[in-house]
């Protein structure tokens, strides 16, 4: 009877040591399955330039946990792979050389410490920008090589450049007040012209119809001289006129547009035998 309670006793005891290790196996298995997994991965985005993430599975699997063969080449590639990763150390300054400490910068739109430290990245291109807090955005792209250690990113902001005083001038084109004293030059003369026109007009009327009264259709060729001389300067006049205020009409509408472009603008007005000419020339 005694000898039948001791065998029970075993028995219970094998059981309760058999439900106690099937746990602890699983886990086990559970991690091994994990180091392997993550022992894939790691190469896969090793492989795939990605190197950030490529570090964190090969660090995962690397662990002491992990099966000695798997830990091993974790451990061999991990230390391969962080001598590829590149690093930047971002540096920005405003117009007077002066670093930016204050403020935020970003790496392809992720946050990132304006304190001199390395920054590790992936290789492949970047877009840093850094944004003052005076209102200052930098912004500068870059392309990392694998292996890059350290590599320095400067942003500066670009000197403010005073804008030169104009001088203004009663040129044509030149901007400001002067722009528009051409054209009121220019009306002035068309109308003086035309008085001048107006006044040998009737002169010369005035001779032909003498001439027509008294000796015509014999009269001498030197009583119509003068005549002739009044009807010249009367058609020179009424060119004058018209080519100064067809001049005085341009240029009214090129100051217009001169605040935008500038010009340099010239018009010639020079009489001809049969009235005047008018030459507007512009360079730009």
């Amino acid at each position: 009877m005694k000898m039948l309670i001791n065998h029970r006793h075993c028995l219970e005891l094998a059981a309760a040591l058999t439900l106690t290790s099937l746990p602890a196996a699983a886990a086990d298995a559970d991690v091994k399955r994990e180091c392997i997994d993550a022992s894939t991965a790691g190469q896969t985005s090793r492989d795939a330039g990605q190197l950030l993430e490529a570090r964190l599975q090969l660090l995962t699997c690397a662990r002491d946990a992990c099966p000695p063969v798997v830990r091993s080449s974790c451990s061999r590639w991990l230390s391969d792979v962080e001598e590829q990763i590149p690093s930047v150390v971002i540096r920005a300054a405003d117009a007077a050389h002066v670093d930016i400490t204050e403020g935020t910068a970003t790496i392809d739109g992720n946050a990132a410490p304006l304190d001199g430290k390395p920054i590790s990245l992936d290789p492949g291109p970047h877009l840093v920008v850094v944004d003052a807090r005076n209102g200052t955005r930098l912004e500068k792209k870059v392309l990392l090589a694998a292996g890059e250690k350290s590599r320095l990113i400067e942003l500066r902001a670009e000197p403010h450049t005073a804008t030169a005083p104009r001088l203004l001038t009663h040129t044509a084109g030149s901007p400001g007040s002067g722009t528009m004293i051409g054209p009121w030059v220019l009306g002035g003369t068309s109308l003086l012209a035309l008085g001048s026109f107006t006044y040998f007009a009737l002169n010369a009327k005035k001779e032909l119809n003498e001439l027509q009264a008294t000796c015509s259709p014999h009269c001498q060729p030197s009583a119509a001289t003068s005549g002739k001389r009044d009807a010249v300067i009367a058609d020179v006049s009424l060119g004058v006129s018209v080519a100064a205020l067809a001049g005085a009409l341009t240029w009214a509408i090129l100051a217009g547009s001169s605040e935008e472009h500038e010009a340099s603008n010239q018009l010639s007005v020079a009489p001809s035998q049969h009235g005047g000419l008018a030459t507007w020339r512009s360079t730009f």
